[in-house]
């Protein structure tokens, strides 16, 4: 969605907290970033959209409009070397993507080789362009995208700033506000209560390296969700808002607080594998890569404690046939829906505590573990065989199931990620037999070529 603003209502952005640097115009952003950052995506967006109606006629103004906004609120030319500098600077992970490519709107060489968190900046960047190119006005209007630009992002979206001397500060200020009830994000307290016990600059910027090292790996916006997976390991249940308290009795110190991000840096790196079927990991074992895209597919995530314990200490072949195992109950899990997810997600902590206590080190031991809280193959093909899928509520699993079927039978294997694919009713469903649901009457098909069957 654009955000469209029909009166001159102000919208709350929340608390941001800020520390002055050097000289009087630089603040470093110690909490809020993510939000300044979208703004800034949004704005990027605009202008290129604009750029783009003057190329095409819509807007001949177009560009000067483009140019007006990006010297107000993007980037400004250094005298000197004549480059632009982009008044908002991102940590050492990302910034260099930001001046080099989005704020000249330049798309990488090799996208797919740059760290997630910049890839994510880009796909923001599509996102809000593809949503000003469908909107009615936006798309054709550039005196209104520029207004929206100038009126509603930078006027009516409004923050209160809060300014602290050192990150201890911050971290003081960050903590009343979470007990005063403003909703702010595990990560949110868990990076100033780690910073909070290094006061040297020099001690700061490395702290600070090994944290971006760490979101680069999983992402900032799926970092509690990686937390709590890792926490995992070593507890049967762990809620997302026990992750700060976990992360306190762990950190009572400097030394305690530089260890606990290097083992995080380590578990994130290895995590962001399991998330990525492109990871130069599976680089050599194209079916562990398919394995791992599967897991992605689907959603699936109790698994992963276990998996992550797994990379650990697992040999390679046996990591192979653990992910083998991961995806076969992936698929009944999703399938049967019958599974408790509480039990299940405790069947998996505990299987993931045993194999960090090396308890556990081969895949038919991994498959063992969890058979308790899965239906066996003579159960899962009699519930298969009838079955009744909503396409709507299952479409990634059908999907699957459809092309695994049907390369089964030595057709080519549909690319289900395809804008084209789509999955048809045989006997329609309007038909009164009672099976038109079931797999057996399901079929993968082109839209293209399901349009002309229908004509």
């Amino acid at each position: 969605m654009v955000l469209r603003v029909e009166s001159k209502a102000v919208h709350f952005m929340g608390s941001v907290v800020l520390r002055p640097m050097g000289d009087a115009r630089t603040s470093e952003l110690l909490d809020g970033q993510q939000r300044v950052t979208t703004c800034l995506l949004l704005i990027l967006a605009a202008i290129e959209q604009l750029k783009e109606m003057a190329v095409t006629g819509v807007d001949p103004e177009g560009n000067a409009r483009a140019e007006i906004l990006r010297n107000q609120f993007v980037s400004s030319v250094a005298p000197g070397s004549l480059l632009r500098v982009s008044n908002l600077q991102l940590n050492r992970l990302n910034d260099d993507f930001l001046q080099r490519h989005l704020i000249y709107y330049r798309k990488p060489g090799n996208l797919r080789k740059e760290p997630k968190s910049n890839r994510e900046l880009w796909k923001a960047v599509e996102f809000f362009r593809e949503r000003f190119q469908r909107d009615k006005q936006f798309g054709r209007e550039g005196a209104a995208l520029a207004e929206f630009v100038d009126e509603t992002v930078s006027r009516r979206l409004q923050f209160v700033g809060i300014e602290v001397a050192d990150h201890l500060s911050a971290y003081r200020v960050v903590e009343t506000l979470h007990v005063r009830g403003v909703r702010l994000s595990p990560a949110d307290l868990i990076k100033n209560w780690i910073f909070s016990h290094f006061e040297s600059v020099s001690d700061q910027d490395h702290v600070e390296k090994i944290w971006e090292e760490i979101l680069g790996y999983v992402g900032a916006e799926k970092f509690t969700v990686f937390l709590r997976h890792y926490f995992c390991q070593f507890k049967t249940q762990v809620r997302a808002q026990d992750l700060f308290d976990l992360v306190r009795k762990e950190v009572d110190g400097s030394e305690a607080a530089l260890q606990f991000l290097h083992t995080l840096a380590e578990a994130a790196g290895k995590y962001s594998a399991l998330q990525d079927p492109d990871h130069s990991q599976w680089s050599m074992n194209p079916q562990d890569r398919r394995c791992i895209e599967v897991l992605r597919t689907l959603g699936t995530t109790q698994v992963m404690p276990p998996l992550l314990a797994a990379m650990y200490s697992f040999e390679p072949g046996e990591m192979s046939r653990t992910l083998k195992t991961a995806v076969n109950q992936a698929v009944r899990y999703n399938a049967t829906l019958k599974a408790n997810t509480h039990k299940v997600e405790g069947v998996f902590n505990t299987l993931a505590k045993r194999i960090r206590d090396g308890e556990v080190l081969r895949a038919r031991e991994f498959h063992a573990g969890v058979m308790s809280v899965y239906p066996d193959d003579d159960q899962f093909r009699n519930f298969f065989e009838t079955v009744e899928f909503d396409y709507g509520a299952n479409r990634k699993l059908l999907g699957y199931l459809l092309a695994e079927l049907e390369e089964a039978e030595g057709g080519t294997r549909p690319d289900t990620s395809h804008a084209d694919f789509t999955i048809e009713h045989i006997e329609p469903r309007s038909s009164v037999a009672d099976w038109t649901d079931r797999v057996g009457n399901l079929i993968p098909l082109e839209r293209s070529l399901n349009k002309r069957c229908d004509r």
